[in-house]
């Protein structure tokens, strides 16, 4: 799996964008990236700037030219994330079973008994809520799941954002944070199915972020710097983001473990 991060040389932050399929769709989405942000700097800044980039090496390098400080340098870096797949176990498993006295038609059955008392942990203080392994963006993740959903949270951070986007916000359950150089990062929260795949999450993310845009009456990708989702997260920090429904779904099992 590919990611890019940008760094900075005049702030600490230090955002990952991804994953992509492939190098070339991590590289085009990065260069799209570094080009608006060269497009920002020149048109809206008027400052003396220069873009480089080494698609062999996967590197982007935007230079603003300063005569009286210090230059600002911001870097674009694909990095490759190795993942490979783990095998099919089953048919494996299965045999180890049968060869260990478990009779031929009772192998199947067995062994998914054990993969749910291996892999759905109920937590001791949360016994209503199951905890249960599966591949997200190409890892194999523990997920805290509610009945049949689990978190699904997008942030997406702005290099601007209209003075009043805290109100524009607050009518679609998105948050807000403000940084000091003007830009912004914000954060939305859903429930979804514990089932969802990851090309469904993808499309959602996207969604969210044109939602975010069109909330604050952005033009598409003009401003966005950086984004990503997360799903099947045990942070409940950004629970109250979510409707009424899905907190209730939330609250009905934090209401049953209190039994």
């Amino acid at each position: 799996m590919f990611y890019y991060v940008v760094t900075y040389s005049f702030d600490p932050d230090v955002p990952v964008k991804g994953p992509f399929a492939d190098y070339d769709q991590c590289w085009e989405a990065m260069a799209k990236d570094a080009e608006n942000e060269l497009r920002i700097d020149t048109e809206e800044a008027s400052f003396n700037s220069t873009l480089k980039k080494d698609e062999e090496a996967g590197t982007i390098t935007l230079t603003n030219l300063f005569m009286d400080t210090d230059d600002d340098v911001t870097t674009w870096q694909v990095i490759d994330v190795p993942y490979a797949p783990a095998p099919d176990i089953t048919e494996a498993a299965e045999r180890i079973l049968r060869e260990n006295g478990v009779a031929e038609g009772s192998a199947s059955e067995v062994l998914q008994k054990l993969i749910a008392t291996l892999f759905c942990i109920p937590k001791p203080s949360t016994p209503n809520t199951t905890h249960i392994l599966r591949d997200i963006a190409g890892e194999k993740v523990e997920v805290e799941v509610f009945g049949d959903k689990m978190r699904f949270s997008t942030y997406g951070s702005f290099y601007d954002v209209p003075e009043n986007a805290e109100d524009l916000l607050a009518e679609k359950q998105m948050r807000l944070t403000r940084y000091q150089d003007g830009s912004a990062c914000v954060e939305v929260q859903k429930l979804v199915p514990f089932t969802i795949t990851d090309e469904e999450m993808d499309d959602m993310h996207e969604a969210l972020l044109t939602e975010m845009e069109k909330a604050m009456g952005l033009p598409e990708g003009e401003e966005l710097s950086s984004s990503g989702w997360h799903a099947g997260h045990f942070d409940s920090e950004l629970d109250y983001l979510m409707t009424q429904e899905e907190q209730a779904i939330i609250r009905e099992v934090q209401t049953h473990d209190a039994k």
